[in-house]
């Protein structure tokens, strides 16, 4: 091996040290290389600044109406945008209100989900035995069910 193909000391110290790739460093920037996880991400916080300040960003009360204003269509008037119902109800502030709604469904679903997955968890995890095969057996039996056909069934 010729002495002009190994790496001199000099120019190894010179090299700036980078540091290693955390996970999470890693996670974010495949994340923001991904332009559709990123417009979704951009749609969900824009849903979520219009449920919460809802209250201040709603042209209107969610129930209220005026009948003169009552069968507008979307983009007739600058009052409401979006247009009216048959009661005059604007649609704009019933959608900004309805997004509330729906997040406090989704993620009230998702914490009563998390509560109960933990509690048998836990209670699996600490006793074992016959409480650990009665829990593993009522969750294969929950996740053996379609659950549009559980749906159905209620």
């Amino acid at each position: 091996m010729s002495v002009a193909a190994q790496p001199s000391p000099i120019a190894a110290l010179a090299e700036p040290q980078r540091k290693p790739a955390s996970l999470w460093r890693d996670a974010w920037r495949r994340f923001f290389k991904n332009k559709l996880a990123v417009g979704a991400l951009v749609v969900m916080a824009v849903l979520v600044v219009l449920a919460v300040g809802a209250d201040v960003i709603a042209p209107a009360p969610y129930d209220f109406s005026e009948l003169k204003d009552a069968n507008q269509f979307p983009f007739q008037n600058t009052k409401h945008i979006l247009g009216t119902d048959t009661v005059g109800r604007d649609f704009l502030s019933r959608l900004i209100y309805g997004a509330r709604i729906s997040l406090i469904v989704g993620f009230s679903v998702q914490a009563i989900a998390l509560a109960i997955g933990v509690t048998l968890g836990t209670l699996a995890g600490m006793f074992g035995g016959w409480v650990d095969y009665i829990v593993m057996r009522w969750v294969e039996v929950l996740t053996a069910i379609p659950i549009w056909l559980f749906a159905l069934f209620l």
